[in-house]
């Protein structure tokens, strides 16, 4: 198959070719990926003794502990298993959180970067 350029019908002049710009090069820069932590949170509560309850609730799935953490001024008390090893080991720690009842788990990782 071939290709070639036609003439602009009769009454329309050509349009002009556009050329685009030269993009200066951008900026690039790397940072080191800092440690990292996958836990696996069953919850977060603005109530210590909330936590606390589920932490003991879950103490037999795994290793949980209750942090302290500030969003938008607001203070929370997260409950967490972990810090996992890999992957596949938050993974199975979802799962026995969930089947112990607390579908709203989730795999959250931290980073110390």
């Amino acid at each position: 198959m071939t290709s070639q350029a036609l003439p602009p019908p009769k009454g329309i002049e050509k349009a002009p070719t556009l050329v685009a710009a030269a993009a200066p090069d951008p900026e690039v820069s790397q940072q080191g990926s800092g440690e990292t932590s996958i836990f696996v949170q069953a919850g977060a509560f603005s109530s210590r003794q909330n936590a606390d309850r589920l932490r003991d609730k879950l103490a037999g799935v795994g290793p949980v502990s209750v942090s302290q953490t500030t969003i938008k001024g607001r203070v929370f008390h997260r409950v967490r298993l972990g810090p996992l090893g890999t992957v596949h080991d938050a993974d199975a720690a979802l799962a026995r959180v969930m089947q112990s009842g607390y579908p709203g788990a989730r795999i959250v990782v931290d980073c110390a970067c």
